[in-house]
């Protein structure tokens, strides 16, 4: 509808961007056109078709670079036509306010990198989005939350040496006080949430739109998605990425660059592998559905939630089960269970992978199987708790880990490639960073890693870990112990019951399909 040679296209690799900006003109003249109300009507179809939770190319599942990015061109479209059809009243819609409540809470405001989407890796560039998008929410919907982020997004721009932050296409913003007034700032109590159709958690101890409060807070972005990774989203269920106090301390994707083959492998995510082998995604010869959160519950001192990602690795995988359980304690800490299961004639070895941006010194004990390392000033131990006699610890730095160990792939030669100034060709350089193999030594009809990760402030005593018998842990941080386990068998100050969640379920396991 939209070609490369008309004069109406403002990016030439996406339709979305055009029709966004073409559909209020389109409105405004449907009265006089049969061309405009031809066109309105393959707009709306395609909107519909791309925005809803199953749909093909939905901004919220492209993560922060790209999902902030696409939503400038909505509130482009949003006040072209408000301003010229006031009545329409847009500002009542409330999917405004959930969009900005959803990027909010994706990168709390001082998380430098995120692994779900392309340009996950440059902070300004969702940052410099928010800039334009929710300045223009908050006087929409007089939304005082929007307004408390967009607030807080320029002092964090600040801080990172932007001091432009003119909005993209700021004529828009020139116009906003003829059509509204801002709201008094406001932040965000609600810590945690659930999204239940797109398949996220976010947990953090303070708002995501308060940046001071984020330099003194830990927090998760964890997705299971029903339609997975694809286009700018990479295959990552069951993924995660952390920061704590001002700090990024796990995250993967690598470069996170378009069309990078390893930030688009599950090699490259915070998940596992079934015979050194990832995830399929949706799309392109994948399965229909990929997973979703099972689980979700906050309680006086925890928030719990659990993912299914058993589809997302295939039929041919043979898995019958991986459901990944997250229990947040008091705001401060991750107890993380695996449970992994295979068809009974398809036993299998796990790789459980943990990767840290930027290169740090790390330390590894084997005797404990736990890892301590210092990103800034936030310390971080993870320590495994479960069948470490059949685990095998490997860190692979760099290019190194875009090697699979188990397979051979070698992604460092898939990877897009670039064009110098020059005219030379040459391949991005890969970050220099730990991509960490955590692996069974032999083939498992079931398995099960139990793994707690705590981040602590540089000049705090080390929380002290330690096994409480079988699939339960103890914490004893900040003059506190707790003990948390995934039986419903052991008594403890939080119990998960890990097996009866997943009788309950109804299978997600995909079945193998026979040819005619």
């Amino acid at each position: 509808m939209i070609r490369t040679s008309s004069i109406a296209v403002l990016c030439g690799s996406h339709p979305y961007e055009n029709l966004m900006v073409t559909t209020a003109g389109a409105l405004a003249i449907c009265d006089e056109s049969e061309v405009a109300r031809r066109a309105l009507e393959l707009i709306i179809h395609y909107i519909i078709g791309i925005t809803n939770g199953f749909g093909e190319d939905e901004c919220w599942n492209e993560g922060a670079g790209y999902g902030n990015g696409k939503m400038k061109w909505l509130m482009d479209a949003t006040w072209y036509l408000q301003t010229a059809l006031p009545a329409l009243n847009l500002g009542k819609n409330e999917a405004y306010s959930a969009y900005c409540d959803f990027f909010a809470r994706l990168t709390p405001i001082g998380a430098q990198h995120t692994s779900f989407g392309n340009r996950g890796i440059n902070e300004r560039d969702w940052c410099t989005s928010r800039i334009t998008n929710f300045r223009r929410v908050a006087i929409l919907r007089h939304d005082a939350v929007a307004m408390q982020n967009w607030l807080d997004t320029r002092r964090r721009l600040s801080d990172l040496g932007v001091e432009n932050t003119i909005p993209y296409s700021p004529w828009v913003d020139y116009v906003l006080p003829y059509y509204g007034k801002e709201p008094k700032p406001r932040v965000e109590r609600r810590t945690a949430k659930l999204f239940p159709l797109e398949g996220w958690v976010t947990v953090s101890s303070a708002p995501p739109s308060d940046y001071d409060a984020q330099k003194n807070a830990v927090s998760m972005t964890f997705h299971c998605r029903p339609r997975g990774g694809y286009s700018h989203s990479f295959r990552s269920e069951n993924a995660f990425d952390i920061h704590a106090y001002g700090e990024t301390i796990a995250v993967g994707g690598g470069t996170t660059s378009n069309q990078s083959y390893f930030a688009d492998s599950t090699m490259s995510h915070n998940t596992i592998l079934v015979n050194g082998k990832g995830q399929l995604g949706s799309k392109g010869g994948g399965t229909p559905i990929c997973g979703r959160i099972i689980a979700y519950r906050e309680g006086k001192d925890f928030v719990y939630w659990a993912g299914d990602a058993t589809p997302a690795y295939g039929a041919e995988s043979g898995l019958a089960r991986f459901i990944r359980h997250v229990v947040f304690v008091k705001n401060q800490y991750f107890v993380i269970f695996d449970d992994l299961r295979t068809n009974p004639d398809s036993p299998a070895t796990f790789q459980w992978l943990y990767h840290i941006t930027p290169f740090v010194p790390l330390e590894f004990d084997r005797d404990t199987f736990a890892i301590r390392y210092t990103v800034g000033k936030t310390r971080v131990i993870l320590r495994h708790m479960a069948n470490t006699d059949q685990l095998t610890f490997r860190d692979l730095r760099g290019a190194k880990g875009m090697v699979n160990p188990i397979t051979g792939e070698d992604l460092t030669r898939m990877d897009k490639l670039l064009r110098a100034e020059n005219g030379e060709i040459k391949v991005p350089p890969p970050l220099d960073a730990h991509h960490i193999w955590i692996s069974t030594t032999k083939p498992e009809k079931r398995m099960q890693f139990l793994s707690v990760i705590v981040p602590y402030r540089d000049g705090e005593s080390e929380p002290k870990i330690s096994p409480a018998g079988k699939l339960a842990v103890k914490v004893r941080f900040r003059r506190a112990e707790n003990m948390i386990s995934f039986s419903n068998a052991r008594r403890a100050d939080i119990v998960v019951d890990a097996e009866g969640i997943a009788r309950l379920q109804i299978p997600l396991a995909p079945v193998a399909q026979t040819k005619p």
